[in-house]
């Protein structure tokens, strides 16, 4: 029966300790807003299906069962690992303080990298009688145009963050300027430079199979992508849970003018934080431009950027940048983006059409939340239905302070009645002092745990 009881009250600390502790609260009122969020945005993306003349339980079908089959699961796979990678590279410098809008030119940058560097290690061989094309590093190559593409990503991140760092010029606006450098020369680099490809009007010179993501197997691509973001999510979740390095990193980004005082190397810290933020975006580089079948840079047709950079801002904001939360935003947003590939009957543009409302309808809730919303209208219906709401919580609130002075001033009495008992040698016998003690003892610590259940409860 004691045991029965131990174990019930242990259960109950420990659920009492999950939803009412504070930071637990908070983050479950979080993720209730992006649900919220979400389910919202997806509906009124529904409604608008329907408008169009369009099946909406359909359309909903396609969403939910097309990218699990055998002719997408692999690009949906893809999707989510670009998604994931470009949510990582904003997280980590938003973490920091930082909105680091630059990850798509950093990304092309490292592209140009990759294709440059591959043409440079491949060669021309004869085979009987064939001229074939292969590399001088074998497959290993693979290793190096990763790490060409995580540190010319890197470079170009560190320049925004030295004109931010040393000359005080804002991130978003160095950012802007130097992604259209980057893809202007890209293009020139890709139709007219030495990274055009004369046999294909329509992408650059193609990455050798032995430095790609891609050899043309089965498991290619997609796995060495999936892969990517799942070690990349656990060595950012570790830097920020488990180093100083982090959590001084994270401390920069809520407060600078208190990190400074603190006596913190900001400017170390925000270089550092570009220059992460930089690798990650050339992972990304070497996923979208060799973890496909074309292992290529597509040539822009139209002058507008790569997607896959600002899409990374909407998945950083509604993971709360948190790097586990980065891997769901980015399975659900998938969903809608794969689907967008093959939606027949519905159009091509209903599954960016569905994209763009549910990320611009979940980036709001943001505001939401920072404004506390729904705090305000519950406070407000609550004065106009119930006037005596506001009189029941000032009573609540007087007598639960009543009752933690209570409680104080019954522990002040119990250590009074401990030291007395204590120090009765002459006339009480051993067993009753030792009877004393141990009731007065269990009475101490039911009061002990009770106060600091109300405390648990109230996230003190």
């Amino acid at each position: 029966m004691k045991n029965s009881n131990y174990v019930k009250n242990k259960t109950k600390y420990t659920l009492d300790s999950v939803f009412y502790n504070y930071k637990n609260r908070s983050l479950l009122k979080q993720i209730g807003f992006v649900i919220l969020f979400i389910l919202g945005s997806l509906f009124v993306s529904l409604i608008i299906i329907q408008m169009l003349g369009y099946n909406m339980i359909d359309a909903l079908h396609a969403i939910l069962t097309r990218p699990f089959q055998s002719f997408l699961y692999k690009d949906f796979i893809t999707n989510i690992s670009t998604l994931g990678i470009s949510g990582l590279a904003f997280a980590v410098a938003y973490k920091a303080g930082i909105f680091n809008i630059g990850v798509s030119g950093q990304m092309v940058a490292a592209g140009l990298a990759i294709v440059g560097v591959s043409q440079s290690l491949t060669r021309e061989v004869t085979i009987s009688g064939e001229i074939k094309l292969e590399t001088t590093t074998g497959p290993s190559g693979v290793i190096i145009i990763v790490l060409v593409a995580m540190l010319t990503g890197m470079f170009v991140s560190m320049v925004i963050g030295a004109l931010k760092v040393f000359f005080k010029v804002h991130e978003v606006v160095s950012s802007i300027l130097l992604n259209w450098i980057i893809f202007f020369l890209g293009k020139w680099l890709i139709i007219d430079g030495p990274l055009s490809n004369p046999n294909d009007p329509l992408y650059s010179l193609r990455v050798h199979e032995d430095l790609a993501f891609y050899d043309g197997g089965f498991l290619s691509g997609f796995v060495g992508a999936l892969i990517s973001l799942l070690v990349l999510v656990v060595v950012i979740w570790a830097i920020f849970k488990f180093t100083i390095f982090g959590k001084q990193m994270i401390f920069v980004g809520k407060s600078l003018t208190a990190s400074k005082y603190s006596g913190y190397k900001i400017r170390e810290l925000q270089l550092s934080a570009f220059a992460i933020s930089g690798a990650i975006s050339g992972i990304l580089a070497c996923i979208v431009y060799t973890a496909n079948s074309t292992k290529a840079m597509p040539i822009p047709l139209v002058n507008l950027l790569p997607l896959e950079g600002f899409n990374g801002i909407a998945i950083g904001l509604i993971a709360f940048s948190n790097p586990v939360a980065i891997i769901p935003v980015s399975f659900v947003m998938a969903l809608f983006s794969t689907t967008a590939l093959a939606a027949a009957p519905f159009p091509n543009s209903m599954g960016n059409l569905i994209l763009g409302l549910v990320m611009y309808g979940t980036s709001i809730f943001a505001i939401a939340y920072k404004i506390q919303l729904m705090t305000r209208i519950r406070n407000y219906l609550s004065k106009k239905l119930d006037n005596n709401f506001t009189k029941k919580w000032d009573t609540r609130v007087k007598n639960k302070s009543k009752f933690l002075r209570e409680i104080d001033r019954k522990l002040s009495d119990l250590k009074i009645a401990l030291f007395s008992v204590k120090i009765k040698d002459d006339y009480l016998g051993d067993a009753t002092k030792e009877s004393l003690i141990e009731k007065y003892l269990i009475e101490k610590n039911e009061l002990k745990n009770k106060l600091n259940l109300i405390k648990e409860k109230e996230g003190e």
